[in-house]
């Protein structure tokens, strides 16, 4: 039993090695060799876990996907806020902002790939599940909350919040999306 639980964790370290590689360099610019350097294994280990870069991404991209449904499902309460729906999706950005990364990769890519288009699709029917059925959110509430998340990726993937200084409107565009819809502006 321990080496079951042995290869189990050591599998699931591969995986969080997976989910960096792929953030940094997406599912086309990642490769199993990327991979294996991340996690300090050969590349032909690599290959017997996973089998190929497609099946890697996918078991990241679940990994991720799981990390941030649990965040958000743990924040969905009746009734339906923004702000405290959010708060539980910048918990994952600043917790574990690999993870969002290769989020925002799998829809980058869920048109080429179309196994990856399948988990992108069904992770967006989870979130809307939550949205409406676990905090007792409507279709409008889903889309702005949904709205909130994609432009929080683009944040992300630009690195806003480390070049705040390039524009004088990035420090308000930031604040904005830290707040939920349902607070009232202080100005």
């Amino acid at each position: 039993m321990p080496d079951a639980i042995s290869r189990s964790r050591r599998r699931a370290e591969i995986t969080r090695a997976a989910i960096r590689a792929f953030a940094r360099g997406g599912y086309d610019g990642t490769t199993l060799a990327d991979i294996a350097q991340a996690a300090g294994v050969s590349q032909p280990r690599i290959s017997q876990i996973y089998g190929n870069k497609e099946n890697a991404f996918l078991e990241a991209h679940a990994q991720a996907a799981e990390t941030l449904t649990q965040m958000i499902q743990a924040r969905a309460t009746p009734p339906f806020s923004a702000e405290r729906m959010l708060a539980g999706y910048f918990d994952v950005v600043s917790q574990d902002p690999d993870s969002m990364m290769v989020i925002f990769r799998a829809f980058t890519s869920a048109s080429a790939v179309p196994r990856i288009g399948v988990d992108v699709r069904q992770v967006l029917g989870e979130v809307v599940d939550i949205v409406i059925n676990g905090a007792g959110g409507t279709y409008a509430d889903a889309l702005d909350f949904l709205g909130r998340c994609f432009t929080i990726y683009h944040v992300l993937a630009a690195d806003l919040p480390g070049h705040v200084e390039e524009s004088e409107h990035f420090a308000g565009v930031l604040e904005e999306l830290r707040r939920g819809r349902d607070e009232t502006p202080t100005d």
